[in-house]
């Protein structure tokens, strides 16, 4: 019974070794893999890094960039408000000017009214002086007939008065 015994631990224990071996073989190819994987591993973790390099660098340009941005942005707001304080004078400046601007078209239009009836007093002067100057005319031609025919009367005064000396 002891050899019986005996004979059943040394199957079992071939069965174990057998499966031991099997473990073994296994083992051995999920190392072989487990290598392969750590291989593949080293290669991502080095694409990594330099894909981290890469972002890093970007990245850097990205805060230059958002750094510039910022800048403008804040110099656009500046201008921003800057203008917005000119356009604020500006309409200010416009809103005095526009009073100013009634009151010298006002006074435009009251000019222009004046000078039109100065202008109809001047035509109507000139009318009457145009008027005068025809009967100044008209009467220095009849008083230059007038000094003719006293120019004739005194030659033949002169003309008699020399007869009658004589």
């Amino acid at each position: 019974t002891d050899v019986s015994c005996l004979k059943d631990d040394v199957g079992t224990l071939k069965t174990d070794v057998s499966c031991l071996k099997d473990d073994v073989g296994t083992l051995k190819t999920d190392v072989s893999c487990l290598k392969d994987d750590v291989g593949t591993l080293k290669t991502d973790v080095s694409c990594l890094k330099d894909d981290v390099g890469t972002l890093k660098t970007d990245v850097s340009g990205l805060k230059d960039d958002v750094n510039s941005l910022t800048i403008r942005v804040d110099r656009l707001e500046e201008i921003s408000v800057d203008t917005r304080n000119r356009l604020g004078k500006l309409e200010m400046e416009v809103s005095e000017m526009i009073p100013v601007l009634r009151d010298t078209h006002n006074h435009v239009i009251n000019l222009e009214l004046t000078l039109s009836k100065k202008v109809d007093t001047l035509f109507d002067a000139r009318t009457i002086a145009n008027e005068k100057h025809e009967e100044y005319n008209s009467h220095l031609e009849n008083l230059d007939s007038q000094v003719f025919n006293h120019d004739i009367r005194i030659s033949t005064l002169e003309d008699n008065m020399k007869l009658v000396i004589s």
